[in-house]
């Protein structure tokens, strides 16, 4: 037995790297279309990149947020589909397989990762139906919640009317409810998610 353990050993290296590498050339081959549509369809419903990046799952800074941002960002310079494969898989191949699985967890996703799209998509979408021209922040928050009190929703609210009484673009609106709500405590969030999920 242990002749044939020396005598083999030097396989073991060559048996090792070309499971590495087939395991980030397999996980490229699933991250790179996960980036490319999944931002060309976030950014057609008129998503923000901060909130594409959530949408799909990813942490801001993660690996996985690097190549839905090229992805995004090609789609907006009118990029064919192709070119905007090719740079986000030769991006993808830059890091490990460990840095493109780092922030991937399981459903259900956890409120600290998901309130502040769901929270900026809900307000922006009341405010559209409720119609914007002269709508308060109380209107929207009764369109939303009806009489209960939300008063973690409520700034957000204040600021989704004030962005739109001054014109500004419904993604440029996402954008900014969302970097907002990003910037709060974890404290804050879960408190937000307690009043915009049903238990």
């Amino acid at each position: 037995m242990p002749r044939f353990a020396l005598r083999n050993l030097y396989l073991l290296p060559l048996l090792c790297c070309p499971l590495m590498a087939l395991a980030q050339f397999d996980q490229c081959a699933i991250d790179t279309p996960s980036a490319v549509y999944g931002a060309q369809t976030w950014l057609e419903m008129g998503h923000p990149l901060n909130m594409t990046t959530e949408r799909l799952g990813r942490l801001p800074s993660s690996a996985g947020a690097k190549l839905i941002a090229l992805a995004y960002q090609g789609w907006q310079q009118g990029k064919a589909e192709q070119q905007i494969s090719s740079e986000v898989t030769a991006l993808c191949k830059t890091f490990t397989a460990d840095d493109l699985l780092a922030d991937i967890v399981d459903s259900p996703w956890p409120v600290l990762r998901t309130v502040c799209g769901d929270a900026s998509e809900n307000l922006l979408t009341a405010l559209n139906e409720a119609g914007a021209a002269n709508t308060s922040a109380a209107s929207v928050l009764f369109y939303l919640k009806g009489e209960e009190p939300a008063p973690n929703l409520l700034p957000l609210a204040e600021q989704t009317v004030a962005l739109k009484q001054q014109n500004t673009a419904d993604i440029q609106i996402l954008e900014r409810l969302y970097a907002s709500c990003a910037a709060k405590t974890d404290a804050y969030k879960l408190a937000l998610g307690k009043e915009i999920y049903v238990e």
